[in-house]
């Protein structure tokens, strides 16, 4: 499809993302950043979530908010902090209203692709659930969960992915929130880029992009390269690096504790608070991955494991999806210029250390490397199947069908095992990127790999597993949809005592369908954006195969 018009809406997207891409920013802000008013009401706790005052905007000039500020007492009462907070600041979110989607088509054609009625009109009332998530500030936005006030540059990527299969073409999301300055997410500008291009044949907009993605890429390379030498021979692959001191806004307490309520030195806290901060740059805040010690049985009656975060070693670790992300860009970029500075050169040698480092040949498996030990992590996570979608694979694996077949047996395993999604690792440490919690990004990732394995090999059982993969995670979504009260015309009644009208999670428990994740700071809603985006594209691509789950059938 040719879309005549540039879309200015995912360039002002592309741009607001990379601004700050020339170095990693600090956070300044008097208010919303590490300083003497941040602390005094974080530490008071006047809120149940660190995250809620920082998402509250101010109604008063700023001088007038400092001079007030200034005058409160040291130790101030949690009463006397409310007041200054209520006189000063609006309710969160209020700098966010509802907006309408332009030309938006409540029937787009992928829905005729799916065979099941049950299915075909739950993906089309979840499709008809954007209007209710798109936000505006300066520029409208899909956010991620808008319970959140904000949304997050990962997210985009699979809400694009949801957005392209409904025809949303001129639509897509933003960055915000000044206290996020000092660190990114996992690189996926360029392949947002990429699978808008592919859909709307947008050249103009692709022409527009290119120099920021570039920007991007040459942050990457600048500010999180990592060199190791084995084997007589030095690899340069990427980890996430954030270096921090302070604990983060919007988790002030939590990092508060963590962190100051032990007896570490100085030298110790900073490399704590960076490696806490890192972690939360990945995307998996938090994952045994990043541990020294993944095995420290979680706490009793708390869901938060201070005694596990205090071991993070964030930065000491190269991440098999970081790389295969920035592999992909490294080929992404070079299809896009032709040749593109060293684009191509750098992607053929971060996949020769790739395989040297992050490859397991015993278990056809991708690991983390851990630069402390030397050594692959003892994590096993399904971020190992990132290199599928990215193809970050060596000649040999690549074009056997039955190489890459035994790397998937571990998913098989994991499905034939749990009833809902596979999970994200298998290790319960009550973090929240690790066992029994499903993702909905890895399941994308797997069946994403599965999926372009199959065309190439045109194997049944790469299908299979694909599909298998696919019918877990709609049966998690739409039973867990079902028990909260969603209902569809004609064809599923409410469930009796049930007072919501069908809610969509962030995440999913993996030992049953139908059961939310555990852990997170987002209250539940009607729709959550990438849940939402994964769903829809997995009904578009194998919608004529869905069955209708047990929940609902009996």
């Amino acid at each position: 499809m040719q879309i005549q018009k540039t879309n200015y809406w995912f360039f002002i997207f592309i741009w607001s993302i990379s601004v700050s891409f020339g170095a990693q920013l600090s956070c300044d802000s008097p208010i919303y950043c590490y300083g003497p008013i941040l602390e005094q009401i974080q530490l008071t706790s006047i809120f149940n979530d660190s995250k809620t005052f920082v998402d509250m905007p101010t109604k008063k000039p700023l001088n007038e908010v400092l001079d007030a500020a200034s005058k409160l007492p040291q130790n101030a009462s949690k009463s006397t902090l409310l007041d200054f907070v209520n006189t000063y600041f609006t309710k969160e979110g209020q700098e966010l209203v509802q907006t309408e989607i332009p030309s938006f088509n409540s029937s787009p054609s992928f829905l005729q692709k799916i065979k099941q009625p049950i299915i075909r009109e739950f993906a089309k009332k979840v499709h008809n659930y954007w209007p209710s998530l798109a936000r505006k500030v300066n520029q409208s936005f899909m956010c991620s969960g808008c319970a959140s006030n904000s949304e997050n540059y990962w997210d985009s990527y699979f809400i694009i992915e949801g957005l392209l299969v409904g025809e949303l073409y001129e639509i897509a999301t933003n960055g915000s929130r000044v206290y996020y300055l000092n660190r990114s997410q996992p690189p996926l500008l360029t392949q947002m880029v990429k699978i808008y291009y592919e859909a709307t044949n947008d050249t103009l907009l692709l022409r527009k992009a290119f120099p920021l993605l570039l920007k991007e890429y040459k942050f990457w390379r600048k500010n999180t390269t990592i060199r190791v030498n084995k084997n007589n021979k030095q690899y340069v692959l990427n980890h996430y690096n954030v270096y921090n001191i302070h604990p983060r806004p919007e988790s002030f307490l939590e990092d508060y504790i963590t962190v100051e309520q032990d007896s570490f030195n100085l030298t110790k806290k900073k490399e704590l608070y960076s490696d806490i901060t890192t972690a939360a740059e990945s995307g998996w805040d938090f994952s045994t991955r990043w541990t020294r010690n993944p095995y420290i049985p979680p706490p009793k009656n708390s869901s938060n494991n201070y005694e596990m975060l205090r071991t993070l070693n964030t930065r000491s670790v190269i991440p098999v999806e970081l790389n295969s992300i920035l592999y992909m860009n490294e080929i992404t970029l070079s299809e896009f210029a032709k040749l593109i500075d060293d684009s191509k050169n750098s992607a053929n040698e971060r996949l020769e250390g790739m395989i040297e480092l992050l490859w397991d040949d015993n278990t056809a498996m991708f690991r983390d490397y851990n630069v402390t030990s030397d050594a692959k992590s003892n994590v096993i996570s399904l971020a190992s199947y990132y290199p599928f979608w990215a193809k970050a694979l060596s000649k040999d694996v690549l074009t056997d069908s039955k190489k890459i077949l035994k790397s998937f047996s571990f998913v098989s395993k994991l499905l034939s095992k749990y009833e809902g999604s596979p999970p994200v690792t298998l290790i319960n440490s009550s973090l929240q990127w690790d066992f029994p919690n499903a993702w909905p990004p890895l399941t994308y990732v797997i069946v994403k790999g599965l999926l372009d394995s199959y065309n190439s090999h045109n194997d049944p059982e790469l299908l299979k597993i694909a599909l298998e993969t696919s019918q877990h995670y709609v049966s998690s979504v739409l039973c867990a949809w079902y028990s909260t009260g969603g209902s569809l015309p004609g064809l599923v009644t409410k469930l009796p005592n049930t007072t919501d009208n069908g809610i969509i999670f962030e995440k999913y428990s993996a030992l049953k369908a139908g059961v939310s994740g555990t852990g997170g700071e987002y209250q539940v809603q009607i729709g959550f954006g990438w849940t939402n985006g994964i769903l829809l594209w997995i009904c578009s691509k194998l919608g004529d195969k869905l069955e209708v789950p047990k929940c609902i059938n009996g």
